[in-house]
C-alpha cells in the first residue's frame, strides 16, 4: 500500500506511518512525503502528476502546503479524478494554526459522526475537545430577531426563519437579541436564557445557533474529532485527523484504518485503470455558450489544461481531428459529425430544454451564474418551486401597484386642474372685501366686473342688486365645490383673468370655506403626486426583484447543470483515459 504525504512535517509523518504499520501489520506499506508543497498553481499540477505515478491508496495533506485553500481543493480534485474511487484522502490538522480557517472560507459541508450535516464558515465553531452529550435547546419561542454585527458573512437584523438552513451562526456574530422583553446584549440574554433551562448549561458551552427544519437550537460547536467527511463542491475529503490523533483508541484513526483495509481488499478484485492524460486536448461541441463554458470549467478544474469549445458547424459532414478528445453536448442542425469521443447529447436533452427557456437571461448574466455547489434534481425542483411562489406574489404586488398608480394618475390629473384653479382663486382672494363691511354703501364701488362668493342665493341676489356701479357680476356658490376634485369644474365655469380689473366680495362664511378648500386642494395634490412617485418606486423595486428571481432561477439551473456534468464526467472517465 502506497501512502503519499503532502506538506506534513517529518515528525508527524513518522508518527502517522508508524501508527498505520502497527494497525495494519499484514499490509506492505510504503510512504513518500513532500514536506513543503509547491507555491504556484502550475507546480501544484506537476506535483499531482508526479505523485500519482506512485499509485497511492492514501493521500495525507495539509492546507498550509498550498498557496490558497482553493489550490488545495483543486489538487485533491485532480488526484481523485486520476485515481477514481481508489484514493482515500486525509486532511491533517494542527489545531493551533489558522489553516482550517482558510478552508472554512470556502463554506465546506461537514458530516459529523452523530449524523449531523451542516455548512461551516466560521472557525470559532470548531472545538479541539470532544462533546460527550449536549441537550437540544430550542430558542424559537424566545427569540424574535437577531441584530448581527457587520463584520460577519451575513449582517443586518434577521428573524430566525431568515437564517440559512443547516449553517451554524456563530454567537460572536450576534450583537444583540430581541425578545418579548426588548433588546438585550447577546451575553446577557444567553445567561438569562440558560438560567431558565432545566439542564445545567454554561454560557461557555454555546458557540452559536443552528436553524434546522425542526426549528432553531443552541449550537455547541463542532469537535474536530467528530468530523467524518468534509466536502467543497464535488470534492469530498473522507477523513480529518489531528496531528496528535494517532492513538489506536481514537475514533477518527479507527475509521481511517478500516477505510484503508477496505480499499486494499477492493484493489485485489478491481482492474487497475489507466490514469487520464491531462495533456490531451479536449474540445466541446455545443450551440449553447453557457453549456460550453460550464463544461470547460469542469474539465479545467479536474486537471485538463487545453480545453476549448466549438459553437458553430456549417451544414454537411465533418470528420473531427483524431488527435483531440471531442465531447458533443448538443446536436448541430444539418451537420453530421464523425469522430466524437463522448456523445452526451441524449444525457443533456433535459438540460438543453431548461437552458433554452432561460436563454435571454443566460446570455445577459452568464458571468453571474457560475459558482455554488452542484444541485440534485430534487433540490432544483424544490428551490424552483419556492422561487415560483415568490414570483407569483411579486407579480400580484406589481399588478396591484400598477392599478393603484393608474387610479391615482387619473386623480392626480384632476387635482392638478383643481390646483391651477385654486391658485387663481388664491390670488383673487388676496384682495377680497368682506361683504358685511361694505354692505352699508356698496354703490360707491366701481369696477368693470365683480366676483361674488356667497352660500345663500337670496343674499347673492341682494349683492348683485346693490352693486349698481359694476357692469358684470358673477356669483360662485361655495356649496357647489365641497371637495378639492370639484374645483376642477371651475375650468369649465371660468374665473376672471388675473390681469383683468375684478373686485371680489365674499361673506365671512364663504371666505372661510374657500380658504379651507384651497389648503385641502394643495395637500391633496401633493399627496397624489407623492403616492404616484411611491408607486413608481414600488414598481421599479418589484421589477428589480423579479429580475433578481429570474437570475436566481437561472443560477439554480446552472448549478444543477454543473452537477449533471460532474456525474457524466465521472461516469465516462474511463473512456477519457483510453
Amino acid at each position: 500500500m502506497q501512502v503519499i504525504g503532502y506538506g506534513i512535517s517529518p515528525d508527524d509523518w513518522t508518527g502517522l506511518m508508524q501508527s498505520l504499520r502497527t494497525a495494519l501489520p499484514a499490509l506492505k506499506m510504503q510512504g513518500r512525503c513532500l514536506e513543503q508543497g509547491p507555491q504556484t498553481p502550475d507546480a501544484v499540477r506537476e506535483a499531482g502528476v508526479l505523485l500519482m505515478q506512485e499509485a497511492p491508496t492514501l493521500l495525507a495533506f495539509r492546507i498550509s502546503a498550498f498557496p490558497t485553500a482553493d489550490e488545495a481543493i483543486f489538487f485533491v480534485r485532480q488526484m481523485q479524478f486520476r485515481a477514481g474511487s481508489a484514493l482515500t484522502t486525509l486532511l491533517f490538522v494542527a489545531p493551533e494554526t489558522n489553516e482550517v480557517a482558510d478552508l472554512l472560507k470556502l463554506a465546506p459541508e461537514v458530516q459529523l459522526s452523530n449524523g449531523l450535516c451542516c455548512t461551516l464558515t466560521d472557525p470559532s465553531l470548531l472545538l479541539s475537545h470532544h462533546i460527550r452529550r449536549f441537550p437540544r435547546v430550542r430558542v424559537d419561542g424566545e427569540v424574535r430577531r437577531l441584530v448581527l454585527r457587520r463584520t460577519g458573512v451575513i449582517s443586518g437584523t434577521l428573524t430566525l426563519e431568515e437564517l440559512p438552513l443547516n449553517q451554524p451562526l456563530p454567537l460572536t456574530a450576534v450583537e444583540s437579541v430581541e425578545t418579548a422583553s426588548g433588546t438585550t446584549a447577546t451575553e446577557l440574554w444567553l445567561k438569562q436564557f440558560l438560567d431558565q433551562q432545566s439542564h445545567p448549561i454554561r454560557p461557555a458551552q454555546i458557540r452559536g445557533l443552528l436553524r434546522e427544519e425542526q426549528g432553531c437550537f443552541l449550537f455547541p460547536g463542532v469537535p474536530l474529532n467528530a468530523v467524518t467527511t468534509l466536502s467543497v463542491d464535488d470534492v469530498t475529503i473522507g477523513h480529518l485527523l489531528r496531528r496528535d490523533g494517532f492513538q489506536p483508541s481514537a475514533y477518527p484513526f479507527q475509521r481511517l484504518v478500516a477505510t484503508l483495509q477496505e480499499a486494499v481488499d477492493s484493489q485485489k478484485t478491481e482492474p487497475i485503470l489507466t490514469p487520464p492524460n491531462f495533456e490531451d486536448s479536449v474540445r466541446c461541441l455545443s450551440t449553447l455558450p453557457i453549456l460550453n463554458e460550464l463544461t470547460e470549467s469542469v474539465l479545467l478544474r479536474h486537471g485538463y489544461r487545453d480545453v476549448a469549445s466549438l459553437a458553430e458547424l456549417p451544414s454537411g459532414r465533418h470528420e473531427l481531428e483524431s488527435g483531440l478528445l471531442w465531447i458533443q453536448l448538443t446536436p448541430f442542425p444539418n451537420a453530421v459529425v464523425r469522430g466524437v469521443t463522448l456523445d452526451w447529447t441524449e444525457d443533456l436533452q433535459e438540460v438543453v430544454g431548461l437552458l433554452d427557456r432561460h436563454a435571454e437571461i443566460l446570455k445577459q448574466h452568464a458571468p453571474r451564474l457560475t459558482g455554488g455547489p452542484p444541485l440534485s434534481r430534487i433540490e432544483l425542483d424544490q428551490q424552483l418551486a419556492t422561487l415560483e411562489t415568490k414570483e407569483k406574489q411579486l407579480r400580484r404586488d406589481h399588478q396591484l401597484s400598477r392599478n393603484r398608480e393608474l387610479i391615482y394618475t387619473q386623480e392626480a390629473q384632476v387635482l392638478q386642474k383643481a390646483l391651477r384653479q385654486s391658485r387663481k382663486l388664491e390670488t383673487l382672494l388676496e384682495h377680497v372685501l368682506d361683504w358685511n363691511q361694505v354692505s352699508e354703501n356698496p354703490e360707491v364701488f366701481r369696477s368693470p366686473q365683480a366676483l361674488l362668493l356667497c352660500e345663500d342665493e337670496d343674499e347673492a341676489s341682494e349683492m348683485m342688486r346693490r352693486l349698481i356701479q359694476v357692469d358684470r357680476k358673477r356669483w360662485l356658490n361655495p356649496e357647489d365645490f365641497p371637495d378639492p376634485e370639484s374645483l376642477a369644474q371651475l375650468s369649465e365655469v371660468g374665473l376672471p383673468a388675473l390681469e383683468s380689473e375684478c373686485q371680489v366680495f365674499a361673506t365671512p362664511e364663504a371666505r372661510t370655506h374657500w380658504e379651507i378648500l384651497l389648503r385641502a386642494t394643495t395637500h391633496a395634490a401633493e399627496y397624489a403626486q407623492a403616492f404616484h412617485r411611491e408607486q413608481s418606486k414600488t414598481q421599479e423595486r418589484l421589477k428589480l426583484e423579479l429580475e433578481g428571481l429570474a437570475i436566481q432561477r437561472c443560477k439554480l439551473v446552472v448549478q444543477w447543470l454543473h452537477g449533471v456534468l460532474l456525474r457524466l464526467l465521472k461516469r465516462d472517465q474511463t473512456r477519457l483515459r483510453t
